[in-house]
């Protein structure tokens, strides 16, 4: 239902003329997410209840409606202003980390492994601007990427051999 929801707000206030040009960001926002689940299969930080849902179908409704309306609405109404665009991202960060907490205090989220809603908010922190600097420039974003992948490896000791 959220991933509906979210794609009717971006039909609606997104800027789906340039669907193209937002692609690129949306394909970095899938392999994340992907190499988040291969990496942590076997000692996740956090997921969806398995009571209340299957969780791959979970992922693909993610993937499919909730990434391409996120990037295409934070893409596209991304102020000029420095002021806005702290405050803009401000409220991303806020939507992300509202909506995580909800699933959190429901039960239909769990964290796991060390991670937290604390954690959570520095990778939001951190995902917001990471979207925007690869909208603007993607092969400065992959490098970034790798070093930050290495470093929540390194600090939750999350196994690379199974």
């Amino acid at each position: 239902m959220f991933g509906i929801t979210c794609s009717i707000v971006c039909w609606k206030t997104g800027d789906w003329k340039k669907w193209r040009e937002y692609y690129p960001t949306i394909l970095y926002l899938y392999i994340g997410d992907m190499v988040v689940d291969f990496l942590t299969v076997d000692k996740p930080l956090w997921a969806f209840s398995k009571l209340s849902y299957n969780c791959q179908m979970i992922d693909l409704a993610i993937m499919a409606f909730v990434y391409p309306s996120t990037a295409i609405l934070f893409l596209s109404h991304y102020p000029t202003e420095v002021s806005k665009q702290i405050k803009y991202l401000v409220l991303w960060v806020g939507i992300y980390t509202a909506i995580e907490l909800i699933g959190t205090l429901v039960g239909d989220f769990q964290h796991y492994n060390g991670w937290n809603m604390y954690y959570s908010i520095l990778f939001n922190i951190t995902m917001f601007p990471l979207l925007r600097l690869h909208y603007k420039k993607p092969l400065l974003v992959w490098p970034i990427s790798v070093v930050l992948a290495f470093l929540v490896i390194w600090w939750f000791r999350i196994p690379l051999t199974r």
